[in-house]
Protein backbone atom coordinates (compact mmCIF):
# COMPACT_ATOMS: atom_id res chain seq x y z
CA UNK A 1 0.00 0.00 0.00
CA UNK A 2 1.40 3.56 -0.98
CA UNK A 3 -0.07 7.53 0.34
CA UNK A 4 -0.11 9.32 -2.35
CA UNK A 5 -0.18 13.08 -1.04
CA UNK A 6 -1.64 16.10 -3.37
CA UNK A 7 -0.99 19.72 -3.15
CA UNK A 8 -3.07 22.25 -4.25
CA UNK A 9 -2.72 26.78 -3.67
CA UNK A 10 -5.79 28.95 -4.04
CA UNK A 11 -5.35 32.29 -4.52
CA UNK A 12 -8.20 34.85 -5.05
CA UNK A 13 -8.11 38.69 -4.52
CA UNK A 14 -11.94 38.01 -4.06
CA UNK A 15 -12.74 36.95 -0.30
CA UNK A 16 -16.09 35.90 -1.24
CA UNK A 17 -14.64 33.62 -4.17
CA UNK A 18 -11.93 32.40 -1.49
CA UNK A 19 -14.55 31.44 0.94
CA UNK A 20 -16.01 29.07 -1.63
CA UNK A 21 -12.88 27.31 -2.91
CA UNK A 22 -11.64 26.55 0.42
CA UNK A 23 -15.17 25.45 2.00
CA UNK A 24 -15.43 23.27 -1.09
CA UNK A 25 -12.14 21.59 -0.78
CA UNK A 26 -12.29 20.96 2.51
CA UNK A 27 -15.61 19.22 1.73
CA UNK A 28 -13.74 16.96 -0.34
CA UNK A 29 -11.19 15.78 1.93
CA UNK A 30 -8.40 18.67 1.50
CA UNK A 31 -6.92 19.68 4.51
CA UNK A 32 -5.52 23.12 5.33
CA UNK A 33 -1.40 23.32 5.05
CA UNK A 34 -0.58 26.52 6.99
CA UNK A 35 -2.61 29.75 7.65
CA UNK A 36 -3.88 31.68 4.81
CA UNK A 37 -2.34 35.32 3.78
CA UNK A 38 -2.25 38.08 1.57
CA UNK A 39 0.70 38.37 -0.87
CA UNK A 40 1.98 41.37 -2.64
CA UNK A 41 -0.60 41.66 -4.77
CA UNK A 42 -3.61 41.27 -2.41
CA UNK A 43 -4.58 38.30 -3.08
CA UNK A 44 -5.80 35.79 -0.45
CA UNK A 45 -3.68 32.74 -0.44
CA UNK A 46 -4.13 29.00 1.44
CA UNK A 47 -2.18 26.27 0.42
CA UNK A 48 -4.25 22.59 1.46
CA UNK A 49 -3.16 18.58 1.23
CA UNK A 50 -4.96 15.66 0.49
CA UNK A 51 -3.63 12.23 1.35
CA UNK A 52 -4.66 9.11 0.03
CA UNK A 53 -3.79 5.82 1.57
CA UNK A 54 -5.34 3.57 0.01
CA UNK A 55 -3.58 4.00 -3.70
CA UNK A 56 -2.48 0.41 -4.37
CA UNK A 57 0.79 -0.19 -6.82
CA UNK A 58 0.65 -3.06 -9.59
CA UNK A 59 2.87 -5.32 -7.39
CA UNK A 60 0.40 -5.53 -4.45
CA UNK A 61 -2.72 -6.11 -7.12
CA UNK A 62 -0.46 -9.24 -7.85
CA UNK A 63 -2.66 -12.42 -7.21
CA UNK A 64 -0.65 -15.90 -6.57
CA UNK A 65 -1.79 -19.25 -7.98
Amino acid sequence: MMTKIEFKVVQTPRSERFEEAINTLLNEGWTLHGSPFIDGTGQMVQALLKEESNVTTKAATKVSK
